[in-house]
């Protein structure tokens, strides 16, 4: 039999290694915080093309809104959940939707009109109600936010608060 065929830098690296462990372990510590938030970056923005792309083609603002907002228990956005990282922000004529810092990447700020926001029929089990959106004619995406209050907007003889 054949022992097997390393790479021609194996022993070498193998040598370096032992050589410097801890030059080895600062290497590997570095190269996970980049690494990281690089893979994060890129499953976050491959999350926003499942809806929240095609809703910032139309309705992406540069950044949100100061003043206080709400926070969203649970928001999806077509295809995607968002758990605990949305905040809606109404007023008279919209409302802002934007998500944490961590979850940026590919989710710009929103700003969406009153008058292209049809709302849905609720979506209720026995734990939760969603507050369902149909965004756009024709239509865009469908939005279900659970956990908000629409006093004081349009839409707020159609909630059940």
């Amino acid at each position: 039999m054949h022992a097997p065929v390393l790479l021609p830098f194996a022993d070498a690296a193998s040598d370096w290694m032992e050589a410097h462990p801890v030059l080895f372990s600062l290497l590997i510590a570095a190269g996970f915080c980049i690494v990281f938030p690089l893979f994060w970056c890129f499953v976050v923005w491959l999350i926003s093309r499942f809806g929240w792309a095609r809703l910032a083609k139309h309705y992406a603002v540069a950044r949100p809104p100061s003043g206080a907002a709400q926070p969203v228990m649970c928001g999806m956005v077509s295809a995607s959940t968002y758990r605990g990282v949305m905040r809606f922000q109404p007023d008279a004529e919209g409302f802002y939707l934007w998500t944490s810092i961590f979850f940026r990447a590919g989710h710009p700020p929103l700003y969406i009109p009153w008058s292209d926001v049809t709302a849905g029929p609720f979506e209720s089990n026995r734990r939760y109600q969603f507050f369902v959106f149909k965004i756009g004619d024709p239509l865009i995406a469908t939005l279900r936010l659970m956990g908000i209050s629409l006093a004081g907007t349009p839409m707020a003889s159609t909630s059940a608060e």
